[in-house]
C-alpha cells in the first residue's frame, strides 16, 4: 500500500501546470492540461500593387466606341433601275425634284457614252441665286456613270464620287451660284458603253446660297450610283 501511495503521488506531480524548472519563466509552451493562451494575431494580408491611378489595367475592357451620327437619308434610297434610261431618269427626277423643292430647268439630254471614248459636253447656264442638281440614269452597257459640274474657269462645282449606273448630283444637297455665269456638264462611261439620259433640277437659294437643310447638314461634292 505504501508503495502504490508513492506511485500515484508521482503521478500527479508530474500533471502539474508548474513548468519544470530547465524550462525558463514565461515560457509560452502548451501543454496537455494548460489552459490555453491568448489568440495570435492574423497574418496582415498586403494587396498587390495596381497601376497608376489613371492608367488603365491590362485586363480591364477597352471604352465603348463613340456612335456615328447616322446618314442624312437621300432620295434615291431604294430606287430600282429598269433598262431604259429615259424611263429611269424621270422616275428618278419625280423623286428628288419636286420633293425637296426643285423645278424641272432642262429635259431631254441624251446621248450615247462608252469607256475611253468622248465625254458629252453639256452647256449650263446658273443664274444668281438659285441652286442645282443633276439626275442622270445609263443603261444596262454602262457599268459606272460619271457626271461632274464644272465653272467657266475650269472650276468642279460638283463630282459624282459614287458607282453604278445612276446619278444624282449632289445626292443629298445642291450646288449654287451666287452670280450669272457659264458652267459645263460633263458625262462619260468610267465603264462599259451605252447610252444615258439627264435632267438639270433647279431652286432658288438665299443671297445666292443654299438654304440650310432641315437635318445634319450634308457633304455636297458627292452622290450615290447604283441600281
Amino acid at each position: 500500500m505504501l508503495a502504490i501511495a508513492v506511485a500515484l503521488a508521482t503521478v500527479k506531480g508530474g500533471c502539474s501546470n508548474e513548468p519544470p524548472p530547465w524550462e525558463p519563466q514565461g515560457s509560452s509552451t502548451l501543454r496537455a492540461g494548460s489552459p490555453p493562451g491568448p489568440p495570435m494575431a492574423p497574418w496582415l494580408i498586403v494587396p498587390e500593387a495596381g497601376p497608376p491611378p489613371g492608367v488603365p489595367s491590362a485586363d480591364a475592357e477597352p471604352p465603348p466606341a463613340p456612335p456615328v451620327a447616322p446618314r442624312a437619308p437621300a432620295c434615291d434610297d431604294g430606287f430600282r433601275s429598269s433598262s431604259e434610261p429615259r424611263h429611269d431618269v424621270v422616275r428618278l427626277s419625280l423623286l428628288c425634284g419636286p420633293p425637296e423643292g426643285f423645278a424641272r430647268e432642262r429635259e431631254g439630254i441624251e446621248g450615247a457614252i462608252a469607256e475611253g471614248g468622248a465625254t458629252v459636253e453639256v452647256p449650263l447656264e446658273l443664274a444668281a441665286g438659285r441652286c442645282y442638281r443633276i439626275v442622270a440614269a445609263a443603261d444596262e452597257g454602262v457599268g459606272d456613270l460619271g457626271v461632274e459640274v464644272r465653272s467657266a474657269r475650269d472650276v468642279a462645282l460638283a463630282t459624282h464620287e459614287g458607282r453604278g449606273r445612276l446619278v444624282v448630283l449632289p445626292r443629298t444637297s445642291a450646288f449654287c451660284s451666287e452670280t450669272k455665269s457659264e458652267a459645263r456638264v460633263f458625262v462619260r462611261a468610267r465603264s462599259g458603253r451605252g447610252r444615258f439620259a439627264a435632267e438639270i433640277w433647279s431652286r432658288a437659294g438665299t443671297s445666292g446660297r443654299e438654304p440650310a437643310p432641315a437635318g445634319p447638314a450634308p457633304a455636297i461634292d458627292g452622290a450615290r450610283g447604283g441600281d
